[in-house]
């Protein structure tokens, strides 16, 4: 079921935009991104009526402009072609930039697309599928654990389970008594099994150990902020 909900979630990644994700001008663009050694696994395009994208004209002025995502398939490559995961290439600072926007203006005229596509500027994000699969897996298995949780006999079982994209588990345990028996007792199956279900439901198989971190937490913590973490973000 989980693996199900990846893969229908990552189709709908990919369907986003204006034109096709299977349509040609995307499959000689992404040859072209890959020349540059970018390591694309898919690519999106939003032309500027239905970009949430922006850039300055002018003192308190602004006009939309047109947006390409690239999703690379490893968080490894995003790396090596020096794009800044938290960044994702909003300040345009990786190198090719330019020649992927030329590239795409071109591609546009020659598959015969509305002019009002074009755009120059342009923004052309960049992010690891990688990265986006593991995070959206974590919150795809949350109500999978929560309701094992509830069913399994653990000892102590605890009284949260929030998730984050970092991506996170952070699991709040009712008091420090709780806390510490735990690290003894059920902290060990919970972890095992949330792994073993993470594993069990990434199609593309971008998971491994240590991908995702376990926080585990107590709410008589000092600074402990139940709010923010139950936020999920």
């Amino acid at each position: 079921m989980i693996k199900e909900e990846l893969r229908k979630s990552i189709n709908e990644l990919e369907a986003k935009g204006t034109i096709s994700a299977n349509k040609p001008i995307f499959a000689e663009f992404n040859d072209y991104a890959r020349d540059l050694e970018l390591d694309v696994a898919f690519s999106t395009f939003k032309e500027s009526k239905i970009s949430h994208a922006a850039v300055q004209i002018e003192e308190g002025k602004h006009k939309r402009v047109s947006t390409i995502s690239i999703f690379l398939n490893t968080t490894e490559n995003l790396k090596k072609n020096k794009i800044d995961p938290l960044n994702s290439n909003w300040n345009s600072k990786y190198k090719h930039t330019q020649d992927l926007v030329l590239k795409w203006n071109e591609l546009l005229d020659k598959y015969s697309y509305p002019i009002d596509y074009k755009s120059d500027p342009m923004y052309i994000f960049i992010y690891s599928l990688e990265s986006a699969a593991v995070v959206r897996l974590v919150y795809l298995c949350r109500d999978n654990i929560l309701e094992w949780i509830e069913k399994e006999n653990l000892n102590p079982k605890p009284a949260y389970l929030f998730c984050s994209s970092e991506p996170a588990f952070n699991i709040v345990y009712s008091n420090k008594e709780d806390f510490e028996e735990s690290k003894e007792t059920s902290q060990k199956i919970l972890k095992n099994y949330i792994n073993q279900l993470l594993e069990n439901g990434d199609y593309l198989n971008y998971y491994e150990k240590g991908k995702v971190k376990f926080r585990m937490l107590h709410k008589e913590m000092e600074g402990i902020n139940l709010y923010g973490l139950s936020r999920q973000d």
